[in-house]
């Protein structure tokens, strides 16, 4: 006796909603829509440049020696969380290295954000 595999039912394309049967590597686009393969902005190392392990290290020590927003002073809340920001960014050249990073709440990291980086 031989046992038939159940097909998964058909769902609507999430662009343009036409009924299509879902594939392991594709199960929500139709072909027309099928995403891209993702391309990486590193190709050197493929992966996020925030993935890298040397960046998280230091983000933990810098948080932890650093209480307080470098901006305004504030101790972070809720609403304004603290986060860790590259005083010259990595798109402009910057390293993960702790002399690199300082501690930022997200309103003075919103100041800062696409300004002249110095």
């Amino acid at each position: 006796m031989i046992k038939k595999m159940r097909q998964q039912p058909k769902r609507p394309c999430l662009e343009c909603r036409i009924l299509i049967q879902p594939t392991k590597d594709n199960p929500s686009h139709c072909i027309k829509h099928k995403p891209l393969a993702k391309k990486y902005k590193y190709k050197d190392t493929r992966r996020r440049a925030y993935q890298d392990p040397e960046y998280r290290r230091n983000k933990e020590l810098i948080k932890k020696a650093q209480r307080n927003c470098v901006g305004c002073g504030t101790l972070g809340d809720k609403t304004n969380r603290l986060t860790v920001d590259h005083i010259i960014p990595i798109s402009k050249g910057g390293n993960h290295k702790i002399f690199n990073l300082r501690v930022l709440c997200q309103a003075c990291h919103r100041k800062r954000r696409g300004k002249d980086h110095r």
